[in-house]
Protein backbone atom coordinates (compact mmCIF):
# COMPACT_ATOMS: atom_id res chain seq x y z
CA UNK A 1 0.00 0.00 0.00
CA UNK A 2 2.15 2.96 -1.27
CA UNK A 3 -0.63 5.61 -0.73
CA UNK A 4 -2.30 6.38 2.57
CA UNK A 5 -4.89 4.35 3.24
CA UNK A 6 -7.74 5.89 5.87
CA UNK A 7 -9.74 2.64 7.25
CA UNK A 8 -12.60 3.90 9.30
CA UNK A 9 -14.21 1.53 11.41
CA UNK A 10 -17.85 2.56 12.52
CA UNK A 11 -19.29 1.46 15.86
CA UNK A 12 -16.10 -0.41 17.76
CA UNK A 13 -16.29 -1.24 21.21
CA UNK A 14 -13.45 -0.18 23.11
CA UNK A 15 -11.63 -3.92 23.07
CA UNK A 16 -12.15 -3.99 19.27
CA UNK A 17 -10.80 -0.04 18.44
CA UNK A 18 -7.92 -1.53 20.53
CA UNK A 19 -6.99 -4.95 18.41
CA UNK A 20 -7.73 -2.92 14.93
CA UNK A 21 -4.86 -0.61 15.74
CA UNK A 22 -2.72 -3.74 15.10
CA UNK A 23 -3.27 -3.28 11.58
CA UNK A 24 -0.63 -0.50 11.56
CA UNK A 25 1.98 -3.71 11.83
CA UNK A 26 0.94 -5.02 8.56
CA UNK A 27 -0.09 -2.08 6.87
CA UNK A 28 2.80 1.05 7.71
CA UNK A 29 0.52 3.46 5.46
CA UNK A 30 -2.74 2.42 7.27
CA UNK A 31 -4.49 5.70 9.15
CA UNK A 32 -6.33 3.40 11.25
CA UNK A 33 -10.20 5.42 12.79
CA UNK A 34 -11.91 3.41 14.96
CA UNK A 35 -12.89 5.07 17.93
CA UNK A 36 -14.62 3.27 20.23
CA UNK A 37 -18.44 4.00 20.89
CA UNK A 38 -20.34 4.38 24.43
CA UNK A 39 -22.68 1.71 25.33
CA UNK A 40 -25.69 3.61 24.41
CA UNK A 41 -24.33 3.49 20.58
CA UNK A 42 -23.70 0.48 19.43
CA UNK A 43 -23.27 -0.96 16.28
CA UNK A 44 -23.55 1.44 12.80
CA UNK A 45 -26.01 3.83 15.13
CA UNK A 46 -26.19 8.34 14.47
CA UNK A 47 -24.13 9.10 17.14
CA UNK A 48 -21.18 6.48 15.94
CA UNK A 49 -21.31 7.71 12.49
CA UNK A 50 -21.23 11.36 13.30
CA UNK A 51 -18.19 10.73 15.49
CA UNK A 52 -16.71 8.65 12.87
CA UNK A 53 -16.93 11.57 10.39
CA UNK A 54 -15.55 13.92 12.65
CA UNK A 55 -12.16 11.82 13.86
CA UNK A 56 -11.82 11.10 9.89
CA UNK A 57 -11.73 14.34 9.28
CA UNK A 58 -9.72 15.65 12.31
CA UNK A 59 -7.22 12.82 10.66
CA UNK A 60 -7.00 14.01 7.13
CA UNK A 61 -6.35 18.09 8.84
CA UNK A 62 -3.75 16.60 10.75
CA UNK A 63 -2.09 14.46 7.94
CA UNK A 64 -2.66 17.64 5.55
CA UNK A 65 -1.25 16.09 2.27
CA UNK A 66 -4.50 16.57 0.41
CA UNK A 67 -2.51 17.20 -2.86
CA UNK A 68 -1.63 13.43 -2.81
CA UNK A 69 -3.03 9.96 -3.75
CA UNK A 70 -5.22 8.04 -0.92
CA UNK A 71 -8.13 5.63 -0.01
CA UNK A 72 -10.53 5.91 2.46
CA UNK A 73 -12.22 2.69 3.47
CA UNK A 74 -15.34 2.26 5.71
CA UNK A 75 -16.20 -0.69 7.45
CA UNK A 76 -19.19 -1.80 10.05
CA UNK A 77 -20.82 -5.06 10.88
CA UNK A 78 -23.34 -6.49 8.42
CA UNK A 79 -26.52 -4.07 9.30
CA UNK A 80 -29.61 -5.48 10.72
CA UNK A 81 -32.18 -3.39 8.80
CA UNK A 82 -32.32 -1.70 5.07
CA UNK A 83 -32.67 2.08 7.07
CA UNK A 84 -29.90 1.66 9.00
CA UNK A 85 -27.58 0.77 5.81
CA UNK A 86 -29.96 3.49 3.93
CA UNK A 87 -28.42 5.87 6.76
CA UNK A 88 -24.95 4.32 6.57
CA UNK A 89 -24.39 4.51 2.88
CA UNK A 90 -25.91 8.38 3.04
CA UNK A 91 -23.17 9.50 5.13
CA UNK A 92 -20.12 7.52 4.11
CA UNK A 93 -20.92 6.17 0.21
CA UNK A 94 -20.42 8.93 -1.76
CA UNK A 95 -16.85 9.14 -0.37
CA UNK A 96 -15.60 5.66 0.97
CA UNK A 97 -15.05 2.25 -0.54
CA UNK A 98 -18.20 0.43 1.67
CA UNK A 99 -17.49 -2.82 3.41
CA UNK A 100 -19.02 -4.92 5.95
CA UNK A 101 -18.19 -7.82 8.26
CA UNK A 102 -20.04 -10.68 8.78
CA UNK A 103 -22.50 -10.26 11.29
CA UNK A 104 -21.25 -13.93 13.28
CA UNK A 105 -17.60 -12.01 13.89
CA UNK A 106 -18.82 -9.49 16.02
CA UNK A 107 -17.84 -9.47 19.76
CA UNK A 108 -14.92 -11.64 18.28
CA UNK A 109 -12.17 -8.62 18.10
CA UNK A 110 -9.46 -10.66 16.93
CA UNK A 111 -11.38 -12.64 14.32
CA UNK A 112 -12.54 -9.54 12.75
CA UNK A 113 -9.51 -7.61 12.78
CA UNK A 114 -7.86 -10.84 10.59
CA UNK A 115 -11.12 -10.68 8.79
CA UNK A 116 -9.96 -6.94 7.53
CA UNK A 117 -6.77 -7.37 7.02
CA UNK A 118 -7.65 -10.03 4.60
CA UNK A 119 -10.30 -8.64 3.27
CA UNK A 120 -7.87 -5.43 2.52
CA UNK A 121 -5.82 -7.32 0.17
CA UNK A 122 -8.91 -8.39 -1.77
CA UNK A 123 -10.11 -4.72 -2.44
CA UNK A 124 -7.00 -2.98 -2.98
CA UNK A 125 -7.34 -3.76 -6.81
CA UNK A 126 -10.93 -2.46 -6.43
CA UNK A 127 -10.53 0.95 -5.77
CA UNK A 128 -7.19 0.82 -7.52
CA UNK A 129 -9.80 0.44 -10.54
CA UNK A 130 -12.13 3.38 -9.38
CA UNK A 131 -8.96 5.28 -8.95
CA UNK A 132 -8.27 5.11 -12.89
CA UNK A 133 -11.59 6.83 -12.80
CA UNK A 134 -11.71 9.13 -10.68
CA UNK A 135 -8.46 10.27 -10.89
CA UNK A 136 -6.78 9.38 -14.27
CA UNK A 137 -10.07 9.25 -16.40
CA UNK A 138 -12.13 12.41 -14.32
CA UNK A 139 -12.17 14.64 -17.62
CA UNK A 140 -14.82 12.06 -19.39
CA UNK A 141 -15.41 9.22 -16.70
CA UNK A 142 -19.12 9.98 -15.10
CA UNK A 143 -17.25 8.98 -11.65
CA UNK A 144 -16.13 12.05 -10.21
CA UNK A 145 -19.71 14.01 -11.65
CA UNK A 146 -21.18 16.28 -8.48
CA UNK A 147 -24.14 13.69 -7.72
CA UNK A 148 -26.73 16.32 -6.43
CA UNK A 149 -26.58 18.62 -9.47
CA UNK A 150 -25.72 16.33 -12.56
CA UNK A 151 -29.45 15.21 -13.62
CA UNK A 152 -29.31 11.98 -15.07
CA UNK A 153 -29.77 7.91 -14.77
CA UNK A 154 -25.81 6.87 -14.16
CA UNK A 155 -26.26 9.13 -10.82
CA UNK A 156 -28.44 7.32 -9.66
CA UNK A 157 -26.95 4.29 -10.18
CA UNK A 158 -23.91 5.74 -8.21
CA UNK A 159 -26.08 6.77 -5.43
CA UNK A 160 -26.63 2.94 -4.79
CA UNK A 161 -24.07 0.27 -3.71
CA UNK A 162 -23.30 -0.35 -7.22
CA UNK A 163 -20.41 -1.79 -6.79
CA UNK A 164 -21.06 -4.33 -3.85
CA UNK A 165 -19.98 -8.22 -4.53
CA UNK A 166 -17.91 -7.49 -7.75
CA UNK A 167 -14.90 -9.04 -8.31
CA UNK A 168 -11.71 -7.09 -9.83
CA UNK A 169 -12.61 -8.32 -13.31
CA UNK A 170 -16.23 -7.62 -13.16
CA UNK A 171 -15.90 -4.12 -11.67
CA UNK A 172 -13.19 -3.23 -14.65
CA UNK A 173 -16.07 -4.32 -16.71
CA UNK A 174 -18.45 -2.45 -15.21
CA UNK A 175 -16.60 0.87 -15.28
CA UNK A 176 -15.44 0.35 -18.76
CA UNK A 177 -19.35 -0.54 -20.29
CA UNK A 178 -20.55 2.53 -17.87
CA UNK A 179 -17.58 5.01 -19.10
CA UNK A 180 -18.74 3.80 -22.77
CA UNK A 181 -22.55 4.81 -21.95
CA UNK A 182 -22.41 7.99 -20.28
CA UNK A 183 -20.23 9.27 -23.29
CA UNK A 184 -22.31 8.03 -25.59
CA UNK A 185 -25.31 9.38 -23.99
CA UNK A 186 -24.15 12.91 -22.58
CA UNK A 187 -21.10 14.00 -23.85
CA UNK A 188 -20.72 16.51 -26.95
CA UNK A 189 -17.88 16.77 -29.33
CA UNK A 190 -16.42 19.63 -27.00
CA UNK A 191 -16.01 17.01 -24.16
CA UNK A 192 -18.38 18.98 -22.31
CA UNK A 193 -21.44 16.56 -20.37
CA UNK A 194 -24.97 17.77 -20.91
CA UNK A 195 -27.22 16.66 -18.33
CA UNK A 196 -31.08 15.72 -18.53
CA UNK A 197 -31.83 19.62 -18.26
CA UNK A 198 -29.57 20.21 -20.87
CA UNK A 199 -27.32 21.78 -18.62
CA UNK A 200 -23.12 21.58 -19.82
CA UNK A 201 -20.63 20.47 -17.38
CA UNK A 202 -17.56 21.26 -18.75
CA UNK A 203 -14.15 19.54 -16.91
CA UNK A 204 -12.12 22.45 -15.59
CA UNK A 205 -8.23 22.62 -15.99
CA UNK A 206 -6.06 21.10 -13.66
CA UNK A 207 -4.79 23.30 -11.17
CA UNK A 208 -7.37 25.98 -11.69
CA UNK A 209 -9.78 27.16 -8.94
CA UNK A 210 -10.21 26.92 -5.52
CA UNK A 211 -7.92 24.39 -2.97
CA UNK A 212 -8.41 20.99 -2.37
CA UNK A 213 -10.46 19.85 -0.54
CA UNK A 214 -13.84 22.47 -0.71
CA UNK A 215 -16.91 22.28 1.71
CA UNK A 216 -17.33 23.91 5.43
CA UNK A 217 -18.72 20.89 6.79
CA UNK A 218 -16.98 17.70 8.05
CA UNK A 219 -18.87 15.15 5.27
CA UNK A 220 -18.91 18.27 2.39
CA UNK A 221 -14.85 18.01 3.09
CA UNK A 222 -14.50 14.21 3.24
CA UNK A 223 -16.55 13.85 0.09
CA UNK A 224 -14.59 16.41 -1.52
CA UNK A 225 -11.43 14.36 -0.92
CA UNK A 226 -12.55 10.90 -1.64
CA UNK A 227 -14.90 9.29 -4.32
CA UNK A 228 -15.85 5.87 -3.88
CA UNK A 229 -12.73 4.92 -1.71
CA UNK A 230 -10.42 6.82 -3.97
CA UNK A 231 -8.65 10.20 -4.09
CA UNK A 232 -9.79 13.14 -6.39
CA UNK A 233 -7.53 14.97 -8.48
CA UNK A 234 -6.74 18.29 -6.83
CA UNK A 235 -8.92 20.76 -7.01
CA UNK A 236 -10.65 19.33 -9.71
CA UNK A 237 -14.48 20.79 -10.84
CA UNK A 238 -16.65 21.47 -13.63
CA UNK A 239 -17.73 24.96 -15.34
CA UNK A 240 -21.52 24.75 -15.32
CA UNK A 241 -23.14 26.60 -18.37
CA UNK A 242 -26.54 27.17 -19.61
CA UNK A 243 -28.08 25.25 -22.24
CA UNK A 244 -27.74 28.11 -24.90
CA UNK A 245 -23.65 28.14 -24.18
CA UNK A 246 -22.10 29.31 -26.46
CA UNK A 247 -24.91 31.79 -26.96
CA UNK A 248 -25.48 35.09 -24.47
CA UNK A 249 -27.25 33.43 -21.86
CA UNK A 250 -27.43 33.26 -18.30
CA UNK A 251 -28.12 30.37 -15.71
CA UNK A 252 -31.79 29.55 -15.17
CA UNK A 253 -32.01 27.00 -12.72
CA UNK A 254 -32.61 25.79 -8.72
CA UNK A 255 -28.54 23.56 -7.32
CA UNK A 256 -27.93 21.92 -4.36
CA UNK A 257 -24.89 23.09 -2.73
CA UNK A 258 -22.70 20.09 -0.43
CA UNK A 259 -24.97 20.93 2.49
CA UNK A 260 -28.52 20.34 0.58
CA UNK A 261 -29.32 23.71 0.29
CA UNK A 262 -30.38 24.71 -2.65
CA UNK A 263 -29.55 27.79 -4.36
CA UNK A 264 -31.60 29.25 -7.39
CA UNK A 265 -29.09 30.78 -9.77
CA UNK A 266 -31.64 32.97 -11.58
CA UNK A 267 -31.14 35.82 -9.64
CA UNK A 268 -27.67 35.90 -9.61
CA UNK A 269 -27.54 36.21 -13.28
CA UNK A 270 -24.27 34.20 -13.99
CA UNK A 271 -23.21 33.04 -17.25
CA UNK A 272 -21.46 29.87 -15.59
CA UNK A 273 -20.37 28.26 -11.91
CA UNK A 274 -18.08 26.42 -10.73
CA UNK A 275 -19.67 22.77 -9.27
CA UNK A 276 -16.86 20.61 -7.17
CA UNK A 277 -17.29 16.41 -7.37
CA UNK A 278 -19.40 17.26 -3.84
CA UNK A 279 -21.09 19.92 -5.28
CA UNK A 280 -19.82 22.77 -3.18
CA UNK A 281 -20.53 25.68 -5.47
CA UNK A 282 -18.71 28.63 -6.39
CA UNK A 283 -19.38 31.35 -3.88
CA UNK A 284 -21.70 34.69 -4.20
CA UNK A 285 -19.72 37.30 -4.36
Amino acid sequence: MSAPHYLVFVGATPSLSTELLKIKASYSNARVIALAAPKYAKGASKHAVETAISNLKKSLAEDGRHNEEARLSVWAYEFTSVEEFTSFWSAFGRAGWIETVPAKLRNQDRLTRIYIQERITSITPLIHAVASEVYGHRATSPLPLPLQNFKSKFVEELTKHWYAGLSPQELKLALSRMHQRFREVHTKNDRRHHDDRSLQFSPAIDYHGQSHPVGSCDRCFISGRFRFGAALFPGFHYDLYPSSYPNAGNLNCVLVDCEGEARNLAPEKRSYINVYPNDHLLPLK
